[in-house]
């Protein structure tokens, strides 16, 4: 990977950062995205997945387009065909082909809070009305919670539709091969089990 894409983040990494934000935001004189309003802007609420696993069975969005205020409701079958590229989270992460990306759950939710509805509204408010009208009948599967428990068992489309294998990177045998070296100098050698959310699919 080109070292001009760590450069920026690794030079922070072990070094003292003076914060010069700390007086205003500790004094309650912050200003996030949430604080920021517009004329004539709308509002956005996610209605989210409350399993880890399973198959989505029915979605009746009729009752929240009826709600006064509410600009649109959208669904994977709305949204999801205007999707654009891939999904990528950062160029570290974008190892190998991954799991199909959909920016709305499509068929089947993978983890809890995958979004499966998106509401569109002229406050927050109305949009959170909303989403109480929605309802979603989820068919609930055993979720696999871990990474090897998912390699084990990696059986064609049995974890994620449109996936061949469960196996999202494996380390090059280049790589492999410096492993040992390492090792080597240190008198504990630290398995490192994963920082991404693969376990919940």
């Amino acid at each position: 990977m080109p070292s001009s894409v760590l450069a920026p983040s690794a030079r922070l990494v072990g070094s003292a950062v003076l914060r010069r934000e700390d007086p205003r935001l500790l004094t309650g004189h912050g200003r996030y995205v949430d604080d920021v309003t517009v004329p004539g802007m709308a509002h956005a609420h996610f209605v989210r997945s409350n399993v880890a696993r399973g198959n989505i069975t029915r979605i009746d969005t009729s009752a929240a387009r009826e709600v006064p205020g509410v600009i649109a409701v959208l669904t994977a079958h709305e949204i999801n065909p205007h999707q654009q590229g891939r999904m990528w989270a950062t160029p570290l992460l974008a190892m190998g082909s991954g799991a199909p990306e959909h920016p709305l759950a499509d068929g089947d939710v993978r983890f809890v809070g995958d979004p499966i509805a998106l509401i569109v509204a002229t406050s927050r408010a109305v949009a959170e009305d909303a989403a109480e009208l929605i309802e979603i009948e989820i068919e609930a599967r055993e979720p696999v919670i871990d990474f090897c428990t998912a390699a084990e068992s990696a059986v064609p489309g049995r974890h994620i539709p449109g996936l061949d294998e469960c196996l999202a990177h494996a380390l090059t045998s280049s790589t492999a091969s410096l492993l040992p070296r390492y090792a080597s100098r240190t008198t504990l050698l630290v398995r490192i089990s994963s920082g991404v959310p693969v376990a919940m699919t």
